[in-house]
């Protein structure tokens, strides 16, 4: 039970990542010209506020693409049973 939820949780963080790559190089205005009014609650706006745009557009790819590496390494590691679930 605990590997099926783990195996969930990791598709789910696998998707996100998998999103962010796509909406950056899709250019959807929440990730790369998010509305500066929001900068107090939103981090995609501040940074793209303190660091411009282009750094931004560079952050989204670095990090959708260290989270699809580590979600499918994990899911490997999870699918061929050598993930060990303390119990």
């Amino acid at each position: 039970m605990v590997a099926m939820l783990l195996g969930v949780g990791l598709s789910l963080v696998l998707l996100m990542g998998v999103l962010l790559i796509v909406g950056t190089r899709l250019r959807w205005s929440v990730f790369v010209d998010p509305p500066e009014k929001s900068a107090l609650f939103s981090t995609f706006s501040f940074i793209g506020r303190h660091f411009g745009a282009d750094f931004l557009i560079g952050l989204n790819y670095f990090l959708g693409g260290a989270t699809v590496l580590v979600s499918i390494f994990l899911l490997v590691k999870l699918l061929t049973g050598s993930l060990t679930i303390p119990r």
